[in-house]
């Protein structure tokens, strides 16, 4: 029902559909969902591929669910589209030092 509640407020906000999708996706990750979630932010991507945010939770779902590749290729180009998300910094480098991949240089 929230969910429902909130996508309703967001279509009454004037909200694009990316950021409706976005809100969904980030629900659902909160919710522990996250194959759902990565189709959300999957479709708010398709409708902004500039989302910076969509493509850092992307990553963070991916991480969650093992596609660790993929998320860091999502954090990475959270990072490209957006030199302010901070966030995505800490969790490319974190994921890297995860898989010991020391070859890489880490991002500041």
């Amino acid at each position: 029902m929230s969910a429902v509640l909130i996508l309703g407020l967001a279509a009454c906000l004037g909200l694009s559909d990316s950021d409706r999708r976005y809100n969904s996706g980030v629900k659902l990750l909160e919710e522990g969902f996250y194959q759902e979630a990565i189709a959300e932010f999957d479709l708010a991507i398709f409708t902004n591929v500039s989302y910076a945010p969509a493509y850092h939770n992307r990553a963070l779902a991916e991480e969650r669910i093992g596609r660790l590749a993929s998320a860091l290729k999502d954090y990475s180009k959270a990072i490209e589209l957006d030199l302010s998300i901070a966030i995505a910094y800490a969790a490319l480098n974190g994921l890297r030092n995860k898989l010991g991949d020391l070859q890489m240089p880490y991002l500041t």
